[in-house]
């Protein structure tokens, strides 16, 4: 019985495929926006995936009738409650 690697049958992880699939848009978006690099647009884009998330709150506060005080940045243009 042969076992081969992962190199031999030319196989990757999953992530390693996924990893740069946005580079071309961003790529994109700095050339019309003219002046900036694409690098520049991919951490604004993270900033805001990163100010749009919840953040983490205690298991105790996640009862059923729970209210929470924390209000979305994005309040009148997302669906958040």
């Amino acid at each position: 019985m042969k076992f081969y690697c992962r190199l031999c049958l030319s196989l990757t992880y999953k992530s390693c495929q996924e990893s740069h699939t946005s580079d071309y848009l961003y790529a994109e978006i700095a050339f019309r926006m003219g002046g900036i690099s694409d690098r520049q647009v991919e951490r604004v884009v993270s900033r805001a995936k990163r100010a749009h998330k919840r953040p983490w709150v205690r298991k105790r506060d996640r009862r059923w009738n729970y209210r929470s005080r924390w209000i979305c940045p994005m309040y009148p243009h997302c669906a958040h409650d």
